[in-house]
């Protein structure tokens, strides 16, 4: 596959001529309430099969990209079972910060990205989202909503075990009340270098990947770009 040029805005339209996207959809009760949750997208190039990831991305939460097998009911888990979460991936619409991802993959020539989230609660307003995880988030036993949280570590252990690169791509924004999960983050990934445009909105903030203007979002592309070709070198 040959890399994008660096001032090539890739659209939509190609992008999904190049990758084919997956996801793994679930549903999650948390004190009776019943969230719609993602706990992984797979990223492949159409023109390539592999089976070992080039990259891990941890965002945010998942936002609006669904499923596209309606035949597929996803099962439902609590905290009594969320050890046994099974990973059945499916046809998946993406979302812009997905295609911004596969710009990225573009320019690194990476064929195969893994993206996970701090939370896997679905919802792409993050003025909501973020109403829900200070609700949900006052006892520790409901942080089951992240595949960071300790009832999870061996889900989280399956996809490391097979990745082989020594970084973690760090997109997961600026919602100050996710600090909790993002220090958590910085622990599990301890042992792998975090690549990101840090914010100065709070300790552990890394910039969202897809800001709603074009050029910021060229600009994050430039930035990121040249960090892993600086690593490279």
């Amino acid at each position: 596959m040959n890399k994008a040029p660096s001032d090539d805005f890739v659209y939509a339209k190609s992008l999904k001529k190049l990758f084919c996207i997956t996801g793994s959809f679930y549903e999650l009760v948390i004190d009776g309430v019943i969230y719609k949750c993602r706990n992984r997208l797979d990223i492949k190039s159409k023109n390539k099969n592999t089976t070992t990831p080039d990259i891990i991305v941890i965002m945010m939460n998942p936002g609006s990209s669904k499923s596209l097998d309606t035949t597929n009911k996803p099962k439902r888990y609590n905290i009594s079972n969320i050890q046994n979460l099974q990973t059945h991936l499916s046809i998946t619409r993406p979302d812009n910060t997905q295609y911004q991802i596969m710009r990225l993959m573009l320019k690194q020539n990476w064929q195969y990205a893994i993206v996970l989230n701090l939370s896997d609660i679905s919802d792409a307003n993050s003025i909501n989202f973020s109403k829900t995880l200070a609700k949900i988030s006052i006892k520790d036993d409901n942080e089951i909503h992240s595949i960071l949280s300790n009832h999870r570590e061996d889900e989280l252990n399956n996809i490391l075990h097979r990745y082989k690169s020594r970084y973690i791509l760090a997109g997961w924004g600026n919602l100050k009340n996710q600090q909790k999960l993002m220090k958590l983050a910085t622990k599990r990934f301890e042992n792998f270098k975090i690549i990101g445009i840090k914010s100065d909105k709070c300790e552990y903030c890394y910039s969202h990947p897809s800001p709603q203007k074009q050029e910021l979002k060229l600009k994050w592309l430039k930035d990121i770009d040249e960090n892993f070709s600086n690593i490279n070198k």
